[in-house]
């Protein structure tokens, strides 16, 4: 039976997708907007500040970091380059934005902002809106590296320096939802947008990471999608939605719920820093526990970031691997940059998640709620004490996803500002065609996993999935769930832009469906795999392919699905050492969790439970298509009762 997971729209939880820490307390404002700083603070200490935005352009500078970035690890702007994102229009949904900031208050779209702190939604009006007192500088951060004015005093700008930006404030720590709902404030958002012909939306916002999104029926949540997707394709439109993939690989969720703050510190120290094989079987029984309970949460597993009409970014390191919480998944399109940790590598031979917790890697330096201390401040020059940023207008601190989206924000801003023409499946299109893989380093693992091999908790066979790397379509197209297509490459989209045909040219998306009906196949038992096929008849160009699983299984995170095409293309969809699992807060311990969707009679016409896959991009949809399951667990069955597709794409 489906195990619903609780709507959380009314307590309205959410999280910005960034390990930033919490927010200081803004005490010095008045009408609670924040002080006015003069542009020309910056022009007595005039140190060139573009020189440490490394991931505009790396010439190896440290951007305040114990460590270069690795040359060439950058979104390849060609110095070339004239384009400015002119008069492209942004909305940044996330926390507000400071538009009393000297890089961008020039910048503000008018009338274009929305502020829902203690707004309902009959009263709720676009207009010019500032930050509130207390407000996190996240929305900040994000809307400087899109979109800050040039600043002829240091140098420092954002990606696209003369866009328009408006604010979207529904991640706000002070939105009461009580007053207004989640649904409201998305709905809204994207009325304005259309509305006002904004051409990018950047959210990074995110449900709690420990909620399975992809398995809840909601109908706000798919009244939101029709009503978002019909506009986009019935007026071609050119609005491009850009999210976060999340930072969840390797969460340390249930040992910080279930460990109090010194044992939580002694256990921080062993995952992050002194972990390695020869210590790892001396270990405890229930520090092994603790161990297995760090998983990886997939991208892919998050309904928000699970649809089609998205651009959705995964995170690259300052060194061209993923950075270590980069969330993965087969519904990752492109990778941006978000600096901080590497991940750890298939035969590295280290378990650690970190092995360079005690430097400071390059992050990433941009635009910070002004006169106010960097959240996560950790070096001179974000607390002020070196001249060139003694006003505190920015930080060298941001990461993760949060920072990796805006860099394609941006760059898709340079891109419509060269061809306004481009609808938001051409930029998805040039987006695939451009990206650079050539930069990467193409063998990621995470830590959690690799301990998971070691300790045995599954069948061997939990291996395979994850050493699967880029896989090859019959289309030319390269993928890989931790980096989509690769990284953002602007000098490459741009010369796509330059030659551009428009294949989308009156070919209007067109979806079908197709089921397995109820099927009586053999139980699995551990370490045993069946494929079962469905057989397409009809001919599609694929922008996307949709798979849903019936499944019963009281173990499910030792479940591995994956989708394979007509000609042989490969797509995990679901990895075992997956984050299907709780915690008996009683006895401290951690248990499996069934999978969410075994009932195909009640559920074969719903939406829920159906994973997003961008591996066969481009490939014909005719054929024979194969559902590949596998029981890695040592202890359960697992058995497949039914499953459906659905084929997105136009007409060859």
């Amino acid at each position: 039976m489906m195990k619903f997971i609780k709507n959380i729209y009314i307590i309205f939880i959410l999280i910005i997708i960034c390990s930033c820490g919490n927010n200081n307390i803004i005490d010095d404002l008045k009408m609670n907007k924040i002080t006015h700083i003069n542009k020309n603070s910056a022009s007595q200490n005039s140190k060139n500040l573009f020189k440490e935005q490394w991931y505009i352009k790396n010439e190896g500078y440290y951007s305040y970091s114990d460590i270069n970035p690795k040359i060439g690890i950058d979104i390849n702007i060609p110095a070339s380059c004239k384009l400015t994102g002119n008069d492209v229009k942004v909305m940044i949904i996330d926390s507000g934005i400071d538009f009393l900031h000297p890089d961008l208050k020039e910048n503000m779209l008018q009338n274009s902002s929305l502020n829902f702190v203690k707004s309902n939604k009959i009263a709720l009006k676009e207009g010019n809106y500032y930050l509130e007192k207390g407000e996190s500088s996240h929305g900040t951060n994000v809307a400087g590296m899109i979109g800050a004015k040039k600043n002829i005093y240091n140098q420092f700008q954002g990606i696209a320096p003369n866009v328009k930006l408006s604010s979207s404030n529904m991640g706000s720590d002070f939105i009461n939802g009580t007053v207004i709902s989640l649904f409201d404030m998305y709905m809204k958002s994207y009325q304005v947008a259309f509305k006002k012909n904004i051409k990018i939306i950047n959210d990074v916002l995110v449900y709690d990471w420990s909620n399975f999104t992809l398995f809840n029926e909601d109908k706000n949540y798919k009244k939101l999608m029709e009503y978002i997707q019909k506009n986009q394709n019935a007026k071609d439109s050119d609005l491009n939605i850009v999210r976060g993939a999340g930072n969840f690989t390797c969460n340390l969720l249930y040992p910080k719920l279930i460990l109090d703050k010194q044992k939580l510190t002694k256990f921080s120290q062993l995952y992050l820093i002194d972990l390695n094989e020869s210590n790892l079987y001396q270990l405890s029984h229930f520090d092994k526990e603790l161990l297995s309970s760090v998983r990886p949460h997939l991208s892919s597993l998050m309904r928000d970031v699970s649809e089609p009409n998205e651009i959705v970014v995964a995170s690259l390191s300052s060194q061209g691997i993923i950075d270590d919480s980069s969330s993965l998944g087969s519904n990752i399109w492109i990778t941006g940059i978000g600096g901080e940790k590497s991940s750890t590598r298939k035969n590295d031979g280290i378990l650690v998640k970190s092995p360079d917790l005690n430097r400071q890697l390059p992050k990433i330096l941009t635009t910070n709620i002004s006169g106010f201390l960097a959240e996560d401040a950790r070096n001179d020059f974000d607390k002020g004490k070196l001249p060139e940023n003694e006003n505190l207008l920015y930080t060298s601190s941001f990461y993760g996803t949060s920072a990796a989206a805006p860099t394609v924000s941006g760059i898709i801003a340079l891109l419509l500002e060269a061809n306004p023409k481009l609808k938001w499946r051409d930029v998805k299109h040039i987006l695939a065609l451009s990206a650079n893989r050539e930069k990467l380093i193409s063998d990621p693992k995470p830590s959690c996993i690799k301990i998971l091999e070691k300790l045995g908790k599954f069948h061997s066979k939990l291996k395979e999935p994850w050493d699967l790397e880029w896989v090859e379509n019959a289309a030319h197209f390269s993928f890989h769930n931790f980096y989509g297509f690769g990284l953002i490459d602007a000098t490459k989209a741009l010369k796509e832009v330059s030659m551009y045909e428009f294949p989308f040219k009156n070919k209007p998306l067109k979806e079908y469906i197709y089921k397995s009906g109820l099927l009586n196949l053999a139980v699995l038992r551990s370490g045993e795999s069946l494929k079962h096929k469905i057989s397409i008849d009809k001919d599609l160009i694929i922008e996307a392919i949709k798979v849903t699983p019936y499944i019963s299984a009281v173990q499910a995170d030792g479940l591995s699905i994956e989708l394979i095409s007509p000609r042989n293309t490969r797509s995990i969809v679901l990895y075992p050492g997956n984050s299907f699992i709780n915690a008996d807060f009683k006895s401290n311990t951690f248990y499996s969790i069934p999978y969410p969707l075994s009932d195909y009679k009640k559920y074969q016409d719903s939406y829920i439970g159906a994973y997003l896959s961008n591996a066969f991009y481009w490939e014909h949809s005719n054929g024979d298509w194969s559902l590949k399951v596998t029981n890695t667990n040592k202890s359960s069955n697992v058995e497949l009762n039914a499953w459906k597709i659905n084929i997105i794409g136009h007409k060859p």
